[in-house]
């Protein structure tokens, strides 16, 4: 689907519960960082992108009592 991207990552637990952010403008900004949402299986199917943008998706993972980890390294997708 069109403005539709799809991350894949993995986990460093498993099973695990992930918190999956993007942002199409500066990724060392931390306030240019918006929250997609939570997803579980190593995948997370994000919509609402302009075709042909840049977004950068950083993830970390959600562990009990809400504790987090780290966040990854942020790959560039290109939304098609």
């Amino acid at each position: 689907m069109s403005g539709t991207i799809l991350a894949r990552y993995k986990s460093e637990h498993r099973p695990s519960v992930n918190e999956v952010q993007a942002t199409t403008g500066d990724p060392n900004s931390e306030a240019a960082w918006q929250t997609k949402g939570i997803f579980k299986g190593g995948r997370a199917e994000m919509d609402g992108f302009t075709p042909g943008s840049v977004v950068w998706v950083r993830v970390r993972n959600v562990g009990l009592k809400g504790v987090t980890g780290a966040w990854s390294d942020p790959p560039q997708i290109r939304v098609l």
